[in-house]
């Protein structure tokens, strides 16, 4: 792990045990976009389970999980300094936005027929239906991210918010670039 990571993990911890802040809002985010990242992560490993996508896709499916997986260990310390769990799973989502709905309807999540097709999908079939799943799957989580970014005082996970929102904007660029160069349709 780089210093500047680990400066920053231990930087977002104490400021998550200091009390600043709205909890509700950032334990919120937290829980949330946990799960959220948590399901990108899996949709990438689905990607390299099998062994005839494209090199492009299987780079994306590994920055995902190695970026997603590092950002759910931050989002992890950060609840455990609050004295917080992650959530449940039948749980109300985005309550801390005001825009409380049930789970499954999370933007940007995808659906239960999505991952099982995504899970049977070979070669060009597989690369087309991650990169669409994945796009928008980052504007989801832009959403959230750039919401709590301007409603939380906490500086430290307003940087948080402003890494996934800057990483995640970068990633749907380059995967509608390869789109193009693939000969895919733009969802």
């Amino acid at each position: 792990m780089s210093s500047r990571l680990l400066l920053l993990l231990v930087v977002l911890l104490a400021a998550c045990s200091s009390g600043d802040g709205d909890d509700g809002v950032e334990v919120g985010f937290l829980q949330d976009m946990y799960d959220h990242h948590d399901q990108a992560v899996r949709m990438a490993l689905l990607v390299l389970d099998g062994d005839d996508t494209s090199p492009i896709t299987r780079r994306f499916a590994v920055d995902v999980i190695a970026s997603q997986r590092y950002e759910m260990g931050l989002m992890v310390a950060g609840l455990d300094a609050r004295g917080e769990e992650r959530g449940g799973p039948g749980r109300e989502v985005m309550a801390w936005m005001d825009m409380a709905m049930p789970f499954a309807d999370m933007p940007g999540l995808a659906t239960q027929d999505d991952l099982d097709a995504l899970a049977t999908a070979t070669g060009v079939e597989a690369d087309e239906q991650f990169l669409r799943l994945m796009i928008e799957h980052h504007q989801g989580g832009l959403h959230m991210a750039e919401w709590v970014a301007s409603h939380t005082d906490d500086a430290d996970l307003r940087d948080l918010a402003d890494q996934i929102v800057s990483s995640q904007t970068m990633e749907i660029g380059e995967m509608e670039l390869a789109q193009d160069q693939l000969g895919f349709s733009r969802s």
